[in-house]
Order: C-alpha cells, then structure tokens, then sequence
C-alpha cells in the first residue's frame, strides 16, 4: 500500500522541482549514478523568517556599510538570484512551496494552521530514498513535529515547549549533527532561523550597530503615516 502511494506521488507531479532544486538533485543522481560508489554531494539549505533581502549586502547599494560579510563573501562565490519571491508571506505555506515545489493552492497549506498533507512529497523524502542523510533543525514550534515539516528527516529537532529557539541553539544542534556523519556520507541539512521575526531581540553586539537606515525607514513610514488623505 505504502510503495502504491509513493509511486503514485511521483507520477502524478513529474515535474514539480523548481530549477535551483532541480540542479542540485541533478547534481546528486548524476554523480550517484554515474560514478559507482562516489557519493553524492552534501546539501545544504538555510531558511531564515522575516529576512528582508535589503538587510544583506548581497542586495545592498554598494556603498551602504556591511552587515552581512559572510554573505557577502558567499554570493561572490555562487549564482545570486536576484528575483527570488516567496509564494506567500506566511512560514508554513511558504517552506512547504520550497520542499515541494508547489504553490500553496497545490499542496493545499493556505496558512499557518494547516499541516503539510502526507501526501505531498518532500525533497527530504526524495533524497532519504536516494540514500541520502536528512536531518533538520528549525527554530520556531510552528514548523515543529506535526507541521508536516518533518516529512523525510531522519533527524529532526525543533521546539516543542518553546516557541522558538535562538539562532545559536539551532545551529549548535545542526553542526553536532553534521560532524557525528560518516565520513564522505551524502547528506541533506536543513537549518531554520527565526531570530529576525517580531518581537526582536537581536544580541548585543547587533544592537551596538544597527542599521544606519532604520531610521530612514521609520520616519518614511510615520511620514506616510501621517499624509492627509
């Protein structure tokens, strides 16, 4: 019954990977599959909530003062996507559009209230079939277990008392996690960050330093505020 419904899913969405996962899975079964026992590569993704992409340098004019040089340094080493738009601005539907490849009327998570159907097949799910090690690590409950999220992760960790974690837990947790792996091992790490979501409290040093057009935002906003009808 079990291998009946998966070979169903995968018929019914042949085409369903964007073109960034598609490379990448690409990727993964050329070499699996063309190199004897050469695994393939290790993957990462790193989803963050309530980014705005005028926080990184990446996206920045350059001559506004860095933030964000690690970034900075990776895009400079990697294909930039400049026009990246989420499906909808919500944390469910949004993650699910990305482990799916489908719009949110497709895999049917219209908000943060309802759970990724079982039917929907992940990227997680994909890869741990192709031999593949998942693991993941989110931050806040809302993609915790029961959310659906966890579909294909052979390792997941997120908050189930809490509502979220720091960024610092998280990424404590998943970096234990990559060097416990057996060496050379194909892997899938997902790491979820909520640090930047409402209400803020970011660490010391980033409150020293804040943005220089915070304010610049904040007065355009009371000014907008503020016209006349």
């Amino acid at each position: 019954m079990a291998d009946a419904l998966r070979n169903s899913r995968r018929q019914r969405i042949p085409w369903w990977l964007n073109q960034a996962l598609a490379v990448r899975l690409a990727q993964a079964w050329l070499l699996a599959a063309g190199c004897g026992s050469q695994p393939g590569p290790g993957i990462v993704l790193i989803t963050v909530d309530t980014l705005r992409a005028d926080a990184l340098d990446p996206y920045r004019p350059a001559d506004t003062p860095g933030l964000t040089p690690r970034l900075s340094q990776l895009a400079s080493e990697s294909t930039l996507f400049e026009r990246a738009l989420a499906p909808m601005s919500l944390t469910r539907p949004s993650h699910f559009s990305i482990f799916t490849g489908r719009y949110p009327r497709e895999h049917g998570v219209m908000n943060n209230q309802i759970a990724l159907p079982d039917r929907e097949l992940t990227l997680a799910e994909i890869l741990q079939r192709e031999g593949y090690l998942t693991g993941a690590f989110v931050g806040v409950k809302l993609l915790g277990e029961g959310s659906g999220a966890e579909q294909g992760f052979g390792r997941f960790a997120a908050p189930k008392t809490q509502l979220e974690w720091p960024a610092s837990r998280v990424v404590a947790r998943a970096i234990a996690w990559l060097e416990a792996l057996p060496e050379a091992a194909p892997f899938f790490l997902w790491v979820h960050l909520f640090d930047p979501h409402q209400p803020y409290h970011p660490p010391a040093a980033f409150r020293d330093h804040p943005d220089p057009r915070s304010d610049e935002r904040r007065v355009g906003k009371e000014s907008r505020s503020r016209a006349p009808p």
